[in-house]
């Protein structure tokens, strides 16, 4: 039987002390994030001879599940929805990715006070738009005019922001530079590097925010690894 305690120890060595307490704390809050910061164990306990690793290998993110969606803007200025979280992307059984999403709608559904009911049907939803796209067998994407419901009130509401904004948010402005606000949540424990604040500084010339870097935070990113160990395994053999 798998040591699921010592499973979690094992995957987590080496990690800083004061974020992986952080990581096992929310970890205990639900279900679904438990669920977001154990992905190598949900691989690890997918049937090794199951029709999922038996379907053609391709590039997936890894880490599939409902808080790895969101906006970001592209290139071209245009906002998209989409994926936003690859730190974990492999190669693997394509069908992978897939199980992993829909089990984080079941898991996430009493934290979203969703019946099991209608995280059944959103799963059926979701398995016929995926074979539905891979039958069109062209790459889709989600940007204002094509979006509806509420992923087009996300849009509707970015369009009410600035740029100021954001960084008001994530940011204060002390005279005329901003500093990161060390909020225990997007950002903490801040220290002064200089020499890594010289390189930043160099790659951010063109920003017209960023001028001067002096200090630096660590970002908490989650509560997963960038590592798949369990699942390329099973890629492997």
């Amino acid at each position: 039987m798998l040591d699921v305690a010592a499973e979690i120890a094992n995957f987590n060595t080496g990690r800083d002390p004061e974020r992986l307490s952080m990581k096992y704390e929310l970890m205990r809050t639900s279900a679904f994030v438990f669920l977001r910061g154990t992905c190598h164990l949900f691989y690890a306990r997918l049937p090794s001879g199951s029709v999922i690793a038996g379907t053609p290998a391709t590039w997936i993110c890894g880490d599939m599940h409902l808080e790895n969606f969101g906006s970001y803007k592209g290139d071209n200025r245009l906002i998209y929805f989409d994926m936003n979280d690859f730190d974990e992307a492999c190669l693997a059984p394509c069908l992978a990715e897939l199980v992993r999403l829909l089990t984080s709608v079941l898991v996430a559904a009493d934290s979203l006070q969703v019946s099991r009911a209608e995280a059944l049907a959103l799963c059926h939803t979701t398995i016929d738009s995926y074979s539905a796209v891979l039958r069109f067998g062209k790459a889709r994407w989600i940007e204002e005019e094509t979006a509806e419901g509420m992923v087009r009130e996300l849009f509707e509401v970015l369009h009410e922001g600035t740029r100021v904004d954001h960084l008001n948010r994530r940011t204060d402005l002390k005279g005329k530079k901003r500093v990161l606000k060390i909020d225990g949540k997007k950002a903490y424990f801040k220290f002064r590097v200089a020499g890594l604040a010289g390189q930043v500084r160099a790659s951010a010339r063109r920003s017209e925010y960023l001028t001067r870097v002096e200090e630096v935070s660590w970002d908490r990113a989650g509560c997963g690894r960038m590592r798949q160990p369990a699942l390329q395994d099973n890629v492997n053999r």
